[in-house]
């Protein structure tokens, strides 16, 4: 079920063009890592969404290529694909592949007590 929601939630968002989603920062690692749109769109569809750090991730892991594999052949070149935006304007802000998910976390509060 949650793939589901993450998958329709994933459509609106595209609904806008991607390019207009995109900070000049996005595209500028886009074409230095040699990711296309229809990666980003195939991310933001199928991808596993993770909200940290007032922003959202949504990441391509083996987990997304064994469960969407034969309905999105290319997902699997893009094992590792993070993307990452911002959770309030929605503006995609940078994207790089990256196999680890644990730098995907929220910050520590150490001292929440205190605010």
């Amino acid at each position: 079920m949650q793939n589901h929601n993450l998958k329709h939630e994933a459509e609106a968002c595209n609904e806008v063009a991607l390019h207009d989603l995109l900070t000049e920062h996005a595209c500028k690692r886009m074409d230095q890592r040699g990711l296309k749109q229809e990666a980003i769109e195939v991310a933001l569809t199928y991808g596993r969404r993770i909200y940290a750090r007032k922003a959202l991730y949504y990441v391509v892991g083996q987990k997304e290529i064994q469960e969407f594999g034969n309905i999105c052949p290319q997902i699997k070149e893009l094992d590792g694909l993070q993307v990452l935006m911002d959770a309030k304007s929605k503006h995609i802000l940078t994207v790089y592949r990256n196999h680890d998910l644990r730098q995907i976390r929220p910050k520590k509060r150490k001292h929440s007590h205190l605010h």
